[in-house]
């Protein structure tokens, strides 16, 4: 598609690190992005003094400041003193564009003191990206006036201004997304990162993940679609919402991640008590076309089913009582999540002595528990749901076995696993996931 992504406000306080990760999911999907850079100053806000984010503590908002004022505040922050970030972008195929050679408002300026602002700014991009032909300027703010104008016009800048759809807004407010050909798409990449203090849309690079998830080759069916599959098999509701919630779900999360950063496409991949699905759909999407799911839940499988061929994928989802896998086959990843821990009767050391036969090769066995940290919880012997009633009415715990790495090490050693990896999920209930790799 012709589309252009416009990123604002490279500059001297970003960090490399987050750029690369947002990068990398915009490369992943066949986009490069045009990337603003100030020359001086800083764009990112820094504080919150009085509820108000502040891009230099101390000060007014960047936007009730004075261009005399901002020049001031930025003489010292120069981004080609951002080694690591000037080396990332000179590393990755993105154009750039000149984005102020401060970040002030160019409307406010002469068609001289433009011109003269625009060549040094174009002569420093030179320098620091010598093997990028810079051919646009983005206005900061998006302000400008005739002179700005007629100063791109004779230096043959493209200028952009307001134009195009403003993407923060775009995945805040929507979950039906799609790319229209043709459009700009402009946003600031650091109101994605983890520690902006940005706030006033809902936005993180997992957000920015599922909104090029629903809108590239394979899209994602919509939330909507997605909880009507799951009513009609009258399946339980929670699968949608997990659907909705899925970047929040690290559980289950984590190991899709794990998975679609580290597995072939064609890799043979089960998902033990799959329920719905949500994990298989998620890598159905990211090019797997070998993939399996059991449940003993006659419900969930048909609502996963129905969303298998909503899609128009070919998947395979099966009935299965997976605290007696017999005849199941062997898998190169193989999945259980968020179910054996609830089962009576059942804990790990049963099913990985089940299950561990059935991965093949060196192939990877994937599954959470309940960590042992949860024992330091004071109500962690009642179930979760009476924890606000009379201690004498609670019932006992549904989490009822959680173990230490050092124990999951040990019982999976005993059946010729390796450890690969592992996370630890802070929830009000702590989980840890586990990678573990077959040793035949």
């Amino acid at each position: 598609m012709n589309l252009l992504f416009r990123n604002d406000d490279i500059s001297a306080d970003n960090n490399a690190v987050d750029l690369k990760e947002l990068c990398n999911i915009f490369h992943q999907y066949g986009f490069t992005q045009l990337h603003g850079v100030t020359l001086y100053g800083w764009t990112q806000e820094h504080s919150i003094e009085n509820g108000i984010p502040k891009v230099y503590p101390g000060n007014d908002e960047i936007t009730n400041l004075s261009n005399k004022q901002i020049k001031e505040l930025s003489q010292d922050k120069f981004v080609g003193d951002n080694k690591e970030l000037v080396a990332y972008i000179n590393s990755i195929p993105d154009p750039i564009a000149l984005h102020g050679l401060y970040h002030y408002d160019y409307s406010q300026m002469t068609r001289e003191e433009q011109e003269a602002d625009i060549l040094r700014g174009l002569e420093l991009l030179t320098k620091l990206f010598p093997k990028k032909i810079v051919k646009d300027f983005i206005a900061p703010y998006n302000k400008a006036n005739e002179h700005t104008h007629a100063v791109c016009e004779k230096l043959g800048l493209k200028l952009h201004t307001a134009n195009g759809t403003h993407l923060e807004a775009l995945i805040h407010y929507g979950n039906n997304w799609k790319l229209v050909e043709g459009e700009t798409y402009r946003y600031h990449h650091h109101r994605f990162y983890k520690d902006s203090l940005f706030d006033n849309y809902k936005l993180s690079t997992e957000r920015l993940y599922r909104f090029f998830m629903h809108t590239t080759v394979r899209p994602l069916m919509s939330i909507d679609e997605y909880k009507d599959c799951i009513q009609k098999a009258g399946a339980q509701t929670w699968y949608g919402y997990a659907y909705e919630k899925y970047e929040e779900l690290k559980q289950c999360y984590l190991p899709y991640m794990w998975i679609r950063n580290n597995i072939a496409r064609d890799y043979k991949i089960l998902e033990t008590g799959c329920g719905a699905g949500g994990v298989l759909h998620f890598l159905w999407h990211e090019g797997f076309c070998n993939l399996y799911g059991h449940d003993y839940d006659a419900k969930a499988i048909d609502a996963a089913k129905r969303i298998a061929q909503k899609h128009g994928a070919e998947m395979n989802f099966e009935i299965v009582d997976c605290t007696t896998p017999n005849d199941i086959g062997t898998f190169d990843v193989l999945l259980g999540m968020n179910w054996f821990y609830l089962i009576d009767g059942y804990d790990l050391a049963q099913f990985i002595r089940q299950y561990s036969p059935h991965v093949a090769g060196e192939g990877y066995l994937i599954f959470d528990v309940i960590d042992s940290s949860y024992n330091n919880n004071p109500l962690n012997m009642y179930h979760t749901q009476d924890w606000k009633i009379e201690d004498g009415e609670r019932r006992p715990s549904e989490y009822k076995v959680r173990y230490s790495t050092e124990e999951v090490i040990e019982i999976a050693k005993e059946n010729n696993l390796s450890l690969v990896e592992n996370w630890y999920v802070d929830y009000t209930i702590p989980r840890r996931v586990f990678v573990f790799q077959a040793q035949k």
